[in-house]
């Protein structure tokens, strides 16, 4: 399963953004309500200190700002400047300002207001430096200007907004791992069910999946999986039934009727009489063919089937079968080359691999073309003794490569080959490879033919 398509990777591709959205929107709201509420503070007491010195100098009726140093240094006495801190006093009358702080005359001349109302400034941007909240208030003829450092009241709030904008990676990463882990507990039995349901055969129904046991919709997804693999395997039983039914009630009179056939042969008068219990004969010997493949698949398919394995050489079954196959591979002068690379041991039922390279040797004669050569090959990978028929014929379609192993399955090019068989053969080789622990496949060998491939596991204590 390609992972971008999986349910976990779409659910967390369309989460995750709203996720992430939705914390940048909370951080940027409680920035702003701490920036909010900060500011408000700031601003509470620029007005108290400010208050307080329109107080002194109201009482004081003092208006040469020469003499308002002694004011403030009593006010700074008796602690009644706080955080705040007297900037500059300007005087409209006389046009005359004293600074008691660093910031720029230009700065302060630019902010003061034309109306004669308290005004507040704020001097630089929270984020990017330290700013300054000015507040300019009247009092009688003169402006007395006050001045907070907000990267006092603003530390709390700048360190949410950077914290927000240097850990939202690292959030959303964690949301998304929290949110993969979550959905990998919930959906890790559809995984074991995929899987399962991957390695069920048509020789292999009885396997089921395991249930949860959470009653939720998954737990009834694979209960009603696990009943559509019982009534399949239900129906392939009855099949199977039924086909070695038909096959054992045909056997006997087929049987018989092959004998009689031979014993007409035995008494014709004439040629032309001959001829058509021959062409009889080799209909009886097809059908019977036919029967004994039913009865063969119908016992490999028994799930209790026990295979008699002896340790074995698999070159030496191969040159015996070469010997059997000898007179039709002279009616059309094929060549049999067999090449082993491989002296290691099976562990196999040797009637059962007998059929299984019987069908391939009767299949690359059958098919190759006449005055053609057949190359086996045997040797050993890894685990596997690796058998390979090549001959030299027209070929597996694309895409029919993996079908031709089905039971009565044809390739339509040679469905009116009279040559062809019953569509069994494949099928019972596919069989008897699985039995023994191994495999079989074919492949298109590009202008050449093709080759069938047969792995059978090494004898363990060879």
């Amino acid at each position: 399963m390609k992972t971008y398509k999986s349910i976990k990777s779409r659910i967390i591709l369309y989460l995750l953004p709203g996720l992430i959205f939705i914390l940048f929107l909370f951080g940027y709201f409680i920035h702003w309500a701490i920036e909010f509420g900060l500011r408000n503070h700031a601003e509470q007491i620029l007005l108290i200190q400010a208050n307080n010195l329109e107080n002194r100098f109201l009482i004081s009726k003092i208006d040469d700002l020469n003499k308002i140093d002694f004011i403030l240094d009593s006010m700074q006495i008796n602690n009644l400047i706080s955080d705040a801190k007297i900037t500059a006093i300007f005087n409209k009358k006389s046009n005359k300002i004293i600074q008691y702080s660093n910031l720029p005359e230009g700065v302060i001349n630019s902010f003061i207001p034309l109306t004669h109302t308290t005004s507040l400034y704020q001097i630089g941007k929270p984020i990017l430096n330290d700013p300054i909240l000015l507040l300019y208030y009247p009092i009688g003829e003169n402006w007395i200007i006050l001045e907070h450092p907000i990267h006092v009241t603003f530390y709390g709030s700048r360190i949410v907004t950077y914290s927000m904008f240097f850990f939202l990676p690292a959030i959303a990463l964690l949301i998304g791992f929290i949110i993969y882990y979550s959905l990998n507990k919930v959906l890790k039995p559809v995984s074991q069910a995929i899987q399962t349901a991957q390695s069920i055969t048509t020789g292999d129904l009885q396997r089921r999946l395991k249930e949860t046991g959470n009653d939720d919709e998954i737990d009834i997804l694979i209960k009603t999986f696990n009943q559509m693999i019982e009534r399949i395997d239900i129906g392939f039983k009855k099949l199977a039934q039924f086909t070695s039914n038909v096959a054992h009630e045909l056997r006997t009179p087929i049987t018989i009727i092959r004998g009689e056939i031979e014993l007409a042969l035995k008494s014709a008068h004439t040629p032309e009489e001959k001829n058509l219990f021959l062409s009889v004969l080799d209909e009886i010997k097809y059908l019977s063919k036919v029967i004994e493949n039913l009865l063969l698949f119908s016992r490999l398919e028994n799930e209790n089937i026990e295979l008699e394995k002896f340790e074995l050489g698999l070159l030496e079954i191969i040159q015996k079968l070469k010997d059997r196959f000898k007179k039709l591979t002279i009616q059309k002068n094929i060549d049999i080359k067999i090449e082993a690379n491989c002296n290691r041991t099976v562990f196999v039922d040797l009637a059962l691999v007998k059929e299984l390279f019987s069908i391939l040797f009767d299949n690359a004669i059958k098919y190759s073309h006449e005055n053609s050569t057949i190359n086996i090959t045997l040797y050993c990978e890894k685990d596997y003794c690796h058998v390979i028929f090549m001959d030299h014929c027209e070929g597996i379609p694309h895409g029919e490569e993996e079908k031709i192993f089905d039971r009565f399955y044809q390739i339509n090019q040679i469905k009116s080959n009279p040559k062809s068989g019953s569509g069994l053969g494949l099928a019972i080789a596919k069989r008897i490879a699985t039995l023994h622990g191994g495999k079989i496949f074919a492949e298109n060998v590009d202008g050449t033919g093709c080759a069938f491939h047969v792995l059978i596991p090494i004898a363990l204590y060879d």
